[in-house]
């Protein structure tokens, strides 16, 4: 599984490297990098209706059930120490990605590790947003995007309106 994850960011990597060196993706780019974006992140939580509750299983957690938490999508990563999670929503996933900075803009919003601060991912997002700590004893570390120039690509979703969902997360 790590290998098809990393093959599918190198795959990220590789087209942006082939691209013109010009701001604007050309147009088959464009649409092979938002696929490889879709691939890589795409896990939705499990929607349980009835107990209104989003359940993200690789993490073990759940979230309250409304549109906001239905949107999220996640890159889990077993492999990492400690084990770790990116989050970006279907909604940036699917907007066509125009230029290079829009790619930013659409990974890697906001992500957590589980049971450990992870200074790789605090360089890649810049800053870390806090933590919670589970009724199971574990502990969820959260950071935050700090990409430039995309407030208006993210909306109606911000790197800090996801954390803001996942510090709403309840261990099973």
């Amino acid at each position: 599984m790590a290998a098809i994850m990393w093959s599918l960011g190198q795959r990220i990597n590789d087209l942006q490297a082939q691209a013109d060196t010009e701001t604007q993706a050309n147009m088959p780019v464009k649409f092979y990098l938002q696929d490889a974006m879709q691939g890589l992140y795409r896990n939705a939580g499990v929607v349980d209706a009835q107990a209104a509750r989003v359940y993200l299983p690789e993490l073990k957690v759940y979230l309250p059930l409304n549109q906001d938490t239905r949107d999220l999508r996640y890159f889990y990563n077993s492999s990492s120490t400690p084990a770790e999670a990116q989050f970006s929503t279907a909604t940036s996933l699917t907007r066509p990605i125009q230029t290079w900075g829009d790619v930013p803009c659409q990974q890697r919003l906001a992500a957590l590790s589980v049971n450990g601060q992870d200074k790789d991912l605090q360089g890649i997002y810049g800053q870390s947003a806090g933590t919670l700590k589970l009724a199971d004893g574990r502990t969820l570390y959260f950071y935050i995007s700090d990409s430039k120039g995309c407030a208006t690509y993210w909306q109606p979703h911000t790197p800090q309106s996801i954390i803001d969902l996942l510090k709403q997360a309840q261990s099973y």
